[in-house]
């Protein structure tokens, strides 16, 4: 198979994969928030993002229960990591 050929499949089954995704979009609009639910908030979107992103790139992960699981990989940059203590994710820098 030549290399043309492989880039062809692999975006003929990426076009596949994309056809049973739902977008979805949620727009809240949060008032009065002290600066620390800001950040609690924040931290729970960056958490569900990465457990989201953790069980897509294995679809043997599904069945696993998710009150099971207490750390994912994360890739930050070209590298990854173990993500989910609070104590390691950079805070946000706010003016």
């Amino acid at each position: 198979m030549t290399k043309a050929e492989r880039i062809r499949n692999t975006i003929r089954e990426t076009k596949e994969r994309r056809k049973a995704l739902v977008p979805v979009v949620y727009q809240l609009k949060l008032q009065n928030l002290s600066r620390k639910k800001e950040e609690t908030l924040e931290r729970a979107f960056l958490e569900a993002k990465w457990l989201y992103n953790w069980l897509v790139a294995d679809p043997a992960r599904l069945d696993l229960p998710a009150n099971g699981i207490s750390e994912v990989e994360v890739k930050v940059g070209g590298s990854s990591r173990r993500g989910s203590s609070p104590s390691s994710a950079p805070r946000s820098s706010r003016k």
